[in-house]
């Protein structure tokens, strides 16, 4: 079964780790999957749980810090990371 089609099989709060694990390898692998970086913010409850994660550095990351951020009412953050994402784009 692919990666990113794991996460819905998992639901129950005993397997919440096992899916940001199987989230984070799917997009080491595909970091273009703007589905499977959903999928893992609903499954971060904070910030500090996401930045723990093994994420692949890559544009669509800021975009996810930037949604997560936006989701915890952290307006100025989400600001701060979607500038860094429109500073990529000018250049």
């Amino acid at each position: 079964m692919p990666l990113p089609l794991t996460h819905p099989l998992a639901h129950s709060r005993e397997q919440h780790d096992q899916a940001r694990t199987v989230l984070v390898r799917s997009l080491q692998q595909y970091p273009c999957n703007w589905g499977a970086w959903k999928a893992l913010e609903a499954l971060c409850p904070d910030a500090a749980m996401a930045a723990h994660l093994a994420l692949p550095r890559h544009w669509l990351r800021d975009l996810f810090f930037a949604s997560l951020a936006l989701k915890l009412h952290n307006h100025a953050h989400a600001l701060q990371r979607l500038q860094v994402v429109s500073n990529l784009a000018c250049c």
